[in-house]
């Protein structure tokens, strides 16, 4: 079975996200910390939230 042929587990796919995201939100934290701004965390939660799904789904069906 070639490697294009296997389908990309929800398992794979979420921890992917999961990592992408956190990492995404860390440089964000430590960015604005640096410039002495103060992170609006609603506005992170949501973008967040919508960035851990798009890419949870984009992964699982190939696009990223």
């Amino acid at each position: 079975m070639n490697s294009t042929d296997v389908n990309r587990s929800w398992v794979g796919a979420l921890a992917f996200s999961v990592i992408a995201v956190t990492v995404v939100l860390t440089i964000a934290v430590i960015a604005n910390l640096a410039i002495g701004r103060v992170i609006h965390w609603e506005i992170a939660s949501v973008l967040g939230t919508i960035g851990f799904v798009f890419l949870t789904v984009g992964r699982k069906f190939k696009t990223i």
